[in-house]
């Protein structure tokens, strides 16, 4: 990984096909999600869910 990279992106594909892929800022945490539904929308759309990572990640 080199320091020039701030995003990282991350890929959940469920049973149904869907595919969402959460980006988080690699600096701040903060976290929005885009989905792609194959055969039912044409490209990825980005939803209403966004978070902060660091809220679900521990120092222990």
């Amino acid at each position: 990984m080199t320091a020039d990279v701030y995003y990282e992106s991350v890929l959940f594909r469920s049973y149904t096909g869907a595919e969402k892929k959460f980006h988080i800022d690699r600096s701040s945490g903060d976290t929005y999600v885009m989905e792609f539904v194959p055969g039912v929308t044409e490209a990825e759309q980005r939803t209403d869910e966004s978070f902060n990572i660091k809220d679900y990640l521990s120092e222990d």
